[in-house]
């Protein structure tokens, strides 16, 4: 039987529409792939070298189990936005007299074999080796130890699926990593000891290993139990339709005839997971200034700079303005058959987008604290991400022609994704940097960023007229646009 599930899931993708039209980006995306295990292959081998240069009075292994902890629940982390679950087209076969529980484990056993399974191996099988050759450990050690660990990715893999999309367990861990860090920074509390007494008993007691594997056969049978109450046709395989409650938007009603539209943008971004993830992503990114900025390594890349501010600041617009009008794609004919103005239309995605990027301008007001040069890069970008970004976002979506399913994930999902969203990293990221960079080489970094305000102000004085110009393309287009989101 897992040779016939085998088989059909080998038809399904080769024959499937996506396949045939993607085939570059699945090769490109099977090239990452290889690219990041290669990575976690040479993390694996010379991990222990690193460490043992960087950290001399220290040893390695006591580093690598101090903050083991951190890794099981990053893990975690990426498993919830990152892995996809296991589903195949189970439909089709709930009316033939196949046991629910040979496809129940069919489902689970595949996502053992997912990529965030195997990078686990990748990693820990050469650290492994390299610890018993290295005579630190025996290898009744050195396995209890890889076994355990083995364990608990596995065990990560099962309460993924658990927990899938649940986006309360997720900010409740994010709250918990967030506290703990910071608790540990300010020398509180430090989670380290106690996660170097936990990972270190697994090889100083191979007993312990037996809990590790407690843990992953009680998640694989709660698992179990969990897909196979979900496995009918009347429940959580069909369509579930539900009444939203609208929140209060009338506030919005003074920017006039825009209104409606941006109160319909704010409920589909509300309602729908793919441009409900904008938000995360925007929240995210608007927190990237801890890392880079007032950091020594980073303070000489002015490009660098350039590209963090005009994400920080740009986030939900370089977001959400790529698939403009993709958004829309599934009332889009509907959209286009009433008697309103193109101009409001895309005003109303471009106020939306102006009125995001000014919050998150404010709120990256006080990275000021690391000095007051920050201020100079973060209004060059708010700028240019509001006068430039915006018309160049709005106007190469008039050649957007892929559509989107709103209530699918944004992770490894590439619907949406065309020509148009790769070349707006050249406007959007490349014009800028170059200014910046060359008046830095020049010794003149403000008069770069100068430029990059003036731009964004010249963009905003002219706003009625790239407007104009960029409805009559939409029009010149509409009705090849239309035909694209139908197929």
């Amino acid at each position: 039987m897992v040779i016939k599930f085998l088989q059909l899931e080998f038809k399904k993708f080769f024959r499937s529409s996506y396949w045939q039209k993607s085939i570059a980006l699945n090769i490109l995306m099977s090239f990452g792939a290889l690219y990041f295990l290669g990575v976690f292959l040479v993390l694996g081998i010379a991990g222990y070298m690193v460490l043992e240069k960087t950290f001399p009075n220290q040893e390695p292994f006591d580093i690598v189990n101090s903050f083991l902890w951190y890794g099981i629940i990053m893990d975690l982390s990426m498993r919830f936005f990152l892995q996809k679950m296991p589903m195949m087209n189970v439909k089709p076969l709930l009316v033939l007299p196949i046991k629910k529980s040979k496809m129940i484990h069919y489902l689970i056993r595949k996502t053992i074999f997912s990529f965030f399974n195997i990078y686990a191996f990748v990693i820990l099988i050469p650290f492994s080796i390299f610890l018993i050759l290295k005579g630190d450990l025996n290898a009744l050690q050195v396995g209890t130890w890889f076994f355990s660990l083995i364990f608990l990715v596995l065990t990560n893999n099962s309460i993924n699926v658990l927990i899938n999309k649940n986006d309360k367990f997720f900010i409740s861990l994010l709250s918990v990593i967030v506290v703990l860090f910071g608790l540990q920074y300010f020398k509180i509390f430090d989670i380290t000891i106690y996660s170097e007494m936990i990972f270190s008993s697994f090889y100083k007691y191979p007993i312990t290993v037996l809990i590790p594997l407690a843990l992953f056969i009680t998640s694989y049978i709660v698992e179990f139990k969990y897909l196979k109450n979900l496995l009918y046709l009347d429940k959580s395989l069909k369509k579930v339709t539900k009444d939203v409650d609208a929140a209060n938007l009338s506030w919005l009603d003074k920017l006039g005839d825009v209104a409606p539209f941006i109160k319909n943008d704010i409920k589909l971004i509300w309602r729908n997971k793919r441009p409900r993830s904008v938000l995360f992503i925007s929240a995210v990114l608007l927190g990237y200034g801890l890392i880079f900025v007032d950091n020594p390594k980073y303070s000489d890349m002015t490009f660098f700079n350039v590209v963090i501010y005009l994400l920080m600041t740009g986030a939900f617009l370089l977001n959400f303005g790529q698939f403009i009008p993709a958004w829309d794609a599934s009332f889009y004919k509907m959209l286009m058959s009433q008697n309103i103005k193109y101009e409001q239309y895309l005003n109303s995605k471009r106020y939306l987008m102006m009125m995001a990027t000014t919050i998150l301008f404010l709120l990256a007001i006080p990275y000021v604290y690391f000095g007051i040069e920050n201020l100079y890069y973060l209004i060059a970008a708010y700028l240019y991400n509001i006068g430039v970004n915006t018309f160049v976002l709005l106007f190469i979506g008039a050649y957007n022609k892929k559509k989107i399913e709103l209530g699918k994930a944004s992770a490894f999902n590439y619907q949406g994704t065309g020509l148009a969203q790769w070349l707006t990293g050249i406007p959007t990221f490349g014009l800028p940097i170059a200014i910046v960079s060359i008046g830095s080489l020049l010794g003149h970094l403000y008069i770069g960023l100068g430029i990059l305000g003036v731009l964004g102000i010249v963009g905003l004085i002219f706003q009625n007229f790239w407007m104009k110009k960029i409805a009559e393309l939409y029009i010149k287009r509409k009705y090849i646009t239309i035909q694209a989101f139908s197929n």
